[in-house]
């Protein structure tokens, strides 16, 4: 029963490795995980010292993967593993919508609160502060707050 537990732990550490080596549908990832799980079972069960060699299979396994993001790390592979960038708001992006600050325009759909209006010319998306705004309703940008432009709507007096 021992060497069928290895033939499986090997099968399993292999298909892990497949599955770090061409990442794809997690199914080398997952039928190894599993594979691993059987022989850790297994060798519980049916070996005396069972304990003693699954620490060491885990052991093994541990190793195995530090040496991989190890050498991952050094091959230039670790940025396709790990994201790096980071989601700051752009500063242009700020600076865009800046330019709609105090300007007017028409609500293109019903505001509630979110929608569409057109301002300058140019389709976005925008935010009533609150208040629920009918289509086609005249519009005035309030403020700029959190990456959206917040709108009120514009009452004309005749």
């Amino acid at each position: 029963m021992l060497a069928i537990a290895i033939v499986i732990m090997v099968v399993g550490a292999a298909l892990l490795l497949a599955e770090s080596i061409t990442p794809g549908f997690a199914v080398f990832g997952i039928s190894g995980v599993v594979l691993l799980a059987v022989s850790a079972v297994l060798t519980l069960l049916y070996v005396e010292y069972g304990i003693i060699l699954v620490l060491v299979e885990v052991g093994i396994i541990a190793a195995g993967a530090a040496m991989f993001f190890k050498r991952a790390k050094n091959k230039k592979m670790y940025g396709q593993l790990i994201l790096n960038d980071s989601l700051n708001e752009d500063e242009s992006l700020r600076a865009d919508l800046e330019s709609f600050l105090g300007k007017e325009g028409f609500a293109k759909t019903s505001l509630r609160p979110a929608g569409v209006a057109e301002i300058d010319g140019v389709s976005v998306e925008v935010v009533s502060d609150g208040t629920y705004i009918k289509e086609n309703s005249r519009l005035r940008v309030k403020e700029i707050a959190n990456g959206k432009i917040i709108v009120i709507e514009e009452v004309r007096h005749a």
